[in-house]
């Protein structure tokens, strides 16, 4: 019984809103939207050519437009996003993908069985540096410079936090820079919607937002897995079913 509809657009500038589907019917709404818009880090040199955005390199290949990726790429981050990218230049002929993360192994947040995966396919991690500013020649990207890290104490995500080292930089050439740096949801999407650092504010234990019928979940809320992801629509679905059906609605 569910209809689903495509080439729609929710948020501003789409042609769906909360408003339309309120005056359309519908009672409630969870909103599934993803974070499909990778973080731009304020690095001297970012816009150089040759420096990518990990999600939208991986969605262009998806859609069968690969770029050139023959020579050295490097990779910053240390998540799912960022093994997928170095994965994906590896497949499109890069001679040498290297990972740059700030952290340590036991830090990262892609899945060890991704990360033994990369490593098969001859993807190289670096540890415990840190990106400082693009390099490029006439416009072009020709290395990233890095500085060593320590680990200190942990952080409001549990982890130690990574410390620079005062006098230990260095420039790690490459023909290609991805930026794989955490991501965050199409602000459009979440017009009139309490949030925070790009994440839609909801309630932990129902999924609801800061608008009375309307509901969220998964990487719109958090970056996490699709587990997680899942998890959090069901618990939205239960919270929706109380929310329109009352005394009515399904126990669980």
């Amino acid at each position: 019984g569910v209809r689903v509809e495509t080439g729609r657009r929710f948020g501003k500038g789409g042609d769906l809103s909360i408003k339309s589907l309120r005056e359309a019917g519908f009672e409630a709404i969870f909103l599934g939207v993803g974070a499909g818009k990778g973080n731009a880090p304020k690095l001297e040199g970012v816009g150089s050519g040759g420096v990518l955005d990990a999600m939208e390199f991986v969605r262009d290949v998806r859609a069968g437009h690969a770029p050139d990726m023959h020579g050295r790429t490097v990779v910053l981050g240390g998540g799912f996003t960022a093994i997928d990218a170095a994965r994906t230049a590896v497949r499109l002929g890069s001679s040498e993908v290297i990972v740059a993360y700030r952290r340590t192994r036991q830090e990262m947040l892609a899945a060890d069985e991704e990360i033994d995966e990369a490593e098969a396919e001859g993807v190289k991690i670096m540890y415990l540096v840190s990106p400082r500013a693009v390099e490029a020649r006439d416009g072009k990207v020709v290395g990233v410079r890095l500085s060593n890290q320590v680990l200190g104490e942990a952080d409001a995500s549990k982890r130690r936090a990574p410390e620079g080292v005062k006098g230990a930089e260095f420039t790690l050439p490459c023909d290609h820079l991805v930026l794989a740096l955490g991501q965050h949801a199409d602000e459009d999407s979440m017009e009139g919607l309490a949030r925070e650092g790009g994440k839609l504010l909801v309630e932990e234990a129902t999924g609801a937002t800061s608008e009375p019928g309307v509901f969220s979940g998964g990487d719109a809320v958090r970056v996490n897995n699709v587990i997680t992801a899942t998890a959090e629509g069901s618990r939205a679905a239960v919270s929706i079913d109380r929310y329109v059906r009352g005394d009515a609605a399904t126990l669980v």
